[in-house]
């Protein structure tokens, strides 16, 4: 039976059309299952909702880190000779000029740290990240007796206030407040993902929810300074930050 030479060019394009789409169908899958190039390119955020409007905040505006003494006395002002509280700040902003912070804070025995200009540091910063829920650190500046989260805020309500707002005690640990260490019962802050980028660092994601207040100074019938705490409740918080 002699070749039918008519049919070779027809299969040979057949040929071809399957390589071309084996070969779109494997770029499509290295894309799909390769999502590092997108996470590298994903940038800074945090958002959340409050009185029914959202609030995004997507201009870093720097980072730093801190020590501080732990377990305060409210009558000396001492804190415990071996001990050392360490956090980690990262602050941004949005178009209107509001601003947010985020701490993540942590108390350590002073042979845990090393000496780094002047400031002490663990060797391990990545146990400030670890994945699941965390507590929020709700004595964080007053006492210092609980690690965690801490979340400041400057945002405009809409009588055009600038409210000062955060998720812990007053600092002023002999004045009298109205809220307690059970301030955050109902809040939750959880570290979902922690992606190690190829240009350093890490992208970690986080949601949450927290009890944000101002403090309005008062005097009580005894003459004593009360700082009276007005709430406001922040819901489907996510944030996206990276850190090292």
């Amino acid at each position: 039976m002699k070749p039918n030479f008519l049919l070779l060019p027809f299969l040979s394009f057949l040929f071809l059309l399957n390589s071309c789409k084996e070969e779109l169908e494997v770029l499509d899958e290295i894309e799909i299952k390769d999502p590092q190039a997108k996470i590298e390119s994903l940038q800074d955020s945090i958002s959340f909702e409050l009185d029914g409007s959202i609030y995004t905040f997507d201009r870093p505006l720097g980072h730093g880190s801190g020590n501080a003494q732990v377990n305060l006395d409210s009558v000396t002002d001492k804190g415990h000779p071996d001990s050392v509280l360490y956090w980690r700040e990262f602050k941004m902003m949005n178009s209107n000029f509001e601003g947010i912070g985020i701490r993540f804070v942590k108390k350590y025995s002073k042979n845990q740290l090393s000496s780094i200009n002047f400031m002490s540091r663990p060797t391990n910063v990545l146990e400030l990240y670890t994945k699941g829920m965390q507590p929020y650190a709700v004595d964080f500046g007053r006492f210092n007796t609980t690690d965690g989260i801490t979340i400041d805020a400057s945002l405009i309500d809409s009588n055009s206030n600038r409210l000062n707002l955060q998720t812990y005690l007053p600092e002023m640990r002999r004045w009298l407040t109205s809220i307690g260490y059970d301030c955050q019962e109902n809040s939750s802050f959880e570290i979902t993902n922690l992606h190690k980028l190829s240009t350093g660092g890490y992208l970690l994601e986080a949601k949450f929810s927290a009890n944000l207040f101002y403090f309005e100074v008062k005097i009580t019938a005894d003459k004593k300074v009360m700082e009276e705490a007005k709430p406001k409740r922040i819901k489907n918080g996510y944030i996206r930050l990276r850190v090292d």
